[in-house]
């Protein structure tokens, strides 16, 4: 405490002397409340912790390592700290729990990194990788061609027969919506297919009826080894992707990969 106390007090008093309006605004600003303060504390930490691996010891060169950061990472980190959007300002406020914290640490994070690249260490690589990659597009662009496949699929199967197929193979509760649906469409005039409601919340569910699955579904759709429930679990997967890409959520890098692999599985690769 002796030695952390001082080097923490420097930072953040430089930091107060460089961002003075918004320091004074206290709990009515977005600086000097809990959720900031620990995240500047870690990243100084962390910057600390990248300084240190130029041989000085924690201990014994604090003060150097504090004079060193003034003219890179602090400059940057109160920069960073001046320049967050309103958005990112109103999120680092709200914050409740146990979770405020941490996500005021990495909003500020990405942000520095952005400003300044040399903040960077293994942890906050992953999180950039896996979290602020804009993946939506080309996710987007992926689950509807492989949605289309399939739809595609079973309907180059059944379209001969799509009497018997609504009345033998469809769940007679979804099959009922689509036939109300082909109705109100004819009695409005409109163009309607029923082959369009195909999605993949209803593959997964016309594979699952009755004995669908080992007639036809399990021929094109258990890929790779997977088991019927294996199956059935991606194409919950992806008809979850496809709700967050209709929402604007944010597709991870890691579902991204997941929906790339089952991509290429059917043959589809990003154009």
């Amino acid at each position: 405490m002796e030695v952390l106390y001082p080097f923490l007090r420097n930072c953040l008093g430089y930091i107060c002397e460089f961002c003075t309006k918004p320091w004074d605004a206290g709990s009515d600003g977005y600086i000097t409340i809990n959720n900031t303060i620990y995240a500047l504390i870690r990243i100084i930490d962390d910057c600390a912790q990248i300084i240190c691996t130029k041989n000085y010891d924690a201990v014994a060169d604090a003060y150097k390592i504090y004079e060193e950061m003034k003219d890179g990472f602090l400059f940057y980190l109160a920069e960073t700290l001046l320049g967050l959007s309103d958005e990112d300002k109103q999120k680092i406020r709200i914050g409740k729990g146990a979770s405020g914290p941490v996500d005021a640490y990495r909003i500020i994070q990405v942000a520095l990194n952005q400003k300044y690249p040399e903040y960077i260490n293994d942890d906050l690589a992953k999180y950039i990788e896996e979290k602020c990659q804009n993946n939506n597009p080309a996710a987007g662009d992926l689950l509807e061609r492989l949605e289309n496949h399939l739809r595609n699929i079973i309907r180059d199967e059944y379209e001969s027969q799509q009497e018997v197929w609504l009345k033998e193979y469809v769940p007679e509760k979804l099959g009922d919506s689509w036939i109300s649906k082909e109705a109100l469409a004819k009695h409005k005039g409109e163009t309607f297919s029923i082959w369009d409601l195909i999605s993949f919340d209803t593959i997964k569910e016309l594979a699952k009826y009755k004995a669908n699955w080992s007639n036809f579904y399990k021929g094109f759709l258990e890929i790779g080894g997977k088991s019927k429930m294996e199956t059935l679990n991606w194409l919950e997967n992806m008809a979850q992707y496809k709700k967050s890409v209709e929402n604007n959520r944010q597709i991870l890098t890691s579902q991204y990969q997941e929906i790339e692999e089952i991509a290429q599985v059917f043959g589809i690769y990003v154009e």
